[in-house]
C-alpha cells in the first residue's frame, strides 16, 4: 500500500514532466513553433503588401507612357532627337565663399 502511494504519484509527476520538457514536441518546442509561425505570417503579409506594391508600379509603368518617360529622363537622362541636355555640378556655397568667387558651372551638352 505505501509502496502504491508513491509510485502512483511518481509515474504521474514523471509522465507531466515528459510531457512538458521532453520528448520530441514538448510544450515548450509546441510553443516556441507558434511564436515562430506568427512571426513567419507577420513577414509573408509584409512580403504580399510590398509585393502588390511593385505590381502597381509595373502596371502603371506598363500603361502611362508619360511616367515611363519621366523616369527614363530623370533616371537615366535620356533625351529625344533634337534636345540637348544641360547637366549642372553642384557645389557648396559655404566652398565658394570661402573661396571668394563662385565656382563656374558645368555643362554638357549631349545628342
Amino acid at each position: 500500500m505505501k509502496l502504491r502511494r508513491f509510485v502512483l504519484p511518481t509515474l504521474v509527476g514523471a509522465a507531466a514532466y515528459f510531457a512538458v520538457f521532453g520528448g520530441e514536441y514538448s510544450l515548450l518546442d509546441l510553443w516556441r513553433l507558434q511564436r515562430q509561425h506568427e512571426r513567419e505570417l507577420a513577414e509573408l503579409q509584409r512580403l504580399q503588401d510590398s509585393l502588390a506594391v511593385l505590381r502597381a508600379r509595373v502596371d502603371s509603368l506598363e500603361s502611362d507612357p508619360a511616367l515611363l518617360e519621366r523616369l527614363a529622363r530623370e533616371r537615366y537622362g535620356l533625351i529625344r532627337d533634337g534636345e540637348r541636355l544641360y547637366l549642372f555640378a553642384e557645389g557648396s556655397d559655404s566652398t565658394a565663399e570661402r573661396r571668394g568667387r563662385a565656382e563656374p558651372a558645368r555643362t554638357a551638352g549631349a545628342q
